[in-house]
């Protein structure tokens, strides 16, 4: 659980429990009770080849920039894939004993709890707080639990993901709330763009393996457990980030009514999603039949709606997540995000993949006019059986819900951000 305690010149200390664990083994239980009283027809065993992860390095994760945001993010979900694919080799190896639903519910169960031990889930969400502090021109360290002090963050995510990850004592950004600076156009909570960065990096790996399992075409069970970030808001708790970003929405004048509870509520919504339902349509699938491999829920090549909550300086907002598969290689992404709890704002979104077979591609644009949009893209190319150069470049408007979340400098309208890097198949 992640704990604000405001002081004079020092307004964040982040304290962080292993909340995630526990969270997506509720959504299991949830899922073996109530899938197992529904009609739902098993899908039939996949033999085809598993689909290959990759392990990732860029020129983003050796920049000392606080404010680099959104290249992490592939790193923390390499790190998740990853456990996931560990768990996956885990079950192929003892099918043989694991050969009953009993015995695959309880692997499945025991293999969470070993997923989400790694800590990246934990460094990334402070992360967050250190990028968005960064991008307003604050500064930010890390927050010893058990003596109180403190040390100033390193500037490169390697360094800060290992002081996380190693050492347990390490366990939260504080950041310096004396200098912050947004854009004029922002909303009017602005010190909502650092307190609820947290959760929203959480809600953004499930955000993008959502996305990725669908530009994809399938994806391992165990994987697919990193899906349940949707819920990031609903996971935290009242305390803390929420009861902050809360008490800010009254204070600004965004909602005056509006509580930590809305802001839980608001979240629970999102657990009737696409992407969470194929979760545990894949579990059901596994349980009774061994099957590991799950595809995308479509309807006559369309996505089933995600959905995901983030917290931005207007409000709560609801992000809505669909798209059509043209064919194996083409496939369309559609979004639509807007503040449900605060101030009336809304951004559409449109994307384009294309697998040229060496190459694939993927572009998207969003915001809530040209003038104020984003842009997102994404190459690889594979240049032997198991590796890939990789580019990604962006232009992020500080003025728009997804360029608050990760613009580099929030005072300027306009930044942009590139990296190349290579990634391996495995």
């Amino acid at each position: 659980m992640l704990k604000l305690v405001k002081k004079p010149g020092l307004a964040v200390e982040a304290k962080v429990s292993l909340l995630r664990p526990l969270q997506t083994m509720l959504h299991w239980v949830v899922a073996s009770v109530v899938l197992h009283h529904l009609p739902l027809a098993a899908q039939e065993v996949d033999t085809s080849p598993a689909v290959r992860d990759s392990f990732s390095i860029s020129s983003a994760y050796f920049e000392n920039n606080y404010a680099n945001n959104i290249d992490y993010s592939q790193f923390a979900m390499d790190v998740e894939t990853a456990s996931g694919r560990l768990a996956l080799y885990g079950y192929n190896k003892y099918a043989d004993v694991l050969n009953g639903p009993v015995s695959r519910v309880l692997y499945i169960l025991g293999s969470t709890v070993l997923m989400n031990i790694n800590g990246i889930f934990i460094s990334y969400h402070e992360w967050g707080h250190a990028s968005r502090a960064a991008a307003m021109g604050s500064r930010s360290k890390l927050y010893n639990c058990t003596d109180s002090s403190d040390c100033v963050a390193p500037r490169d995510f390697f360094g800060y993901a290992a002081s996380q990850v190693f050492n347990s004592n390490r366990c939260g950004a504080t950041a310096q709330l004396d200098d912050l600076t947004a854009n004029s156009s922002s909303g009017r909570a602005t010190d909502v763009i650092v307190t609820g960065a947290g959760v929203n990096n959480s809600t953004l790996t499930g955000d993008r393996q959502a996305e990725k399992h669908f530009l994809r075409g399938k994806d391992n069970v165990f994987s697919l457990f990193f899906s349940s970030g949707n819920q990031a808001i609903s996971g935290y708790g009242l305390g803390g980030d929420m009861s902050n970003v809360a008490e800010s929405y009254r204070s600004t004048g965004v909602d005056a009514s509006i509580t930590a509870s809305d802001l839980r509520n608001s979240n629970q919504i999102s657990f009737f999603s696409g992407s969470v339902a194929n979760l545990f349509m894949g579990i059901y699938d596994y349980g009774k039949t061994g099957n590991t491999q799950v595809k995308p829920w479509t309807v006559g090549g369309f996505l089933v709606p995600n959905q995901f909550n983030y917290l931005s300086s207007r409000g709560i907002t609801r992000k809505w997540v669909s798209g059509y598969e043209w064919d194996e290689s083409t496939k369309i992404l559609g979004s639509y995000e807007y503040v449900v709890r605060g101030d009336s704002f809304a951004e559409p979104g449109l994307g384009v993949y294309k697998n040229f077979g060496g190459w694939d591609a993927l572009v998207k644009v969003s915001g809530k006019t040209l003038e104020w949009a984003n842009l997102e893209t994404a190459f690889s190319k594979r240049i032997d059986k198991n590796w890939k150069l990789t580019a990604t470049a962006y232009v992020w408007d500080s003025r728009s819900l997804l360029g608050e979340r990760n613009s580099l400098k929030l005072s300027d309208n306009k930044t942009s951000q590139a990296s190349i890097g290579v990634a391996y198949e495995y």
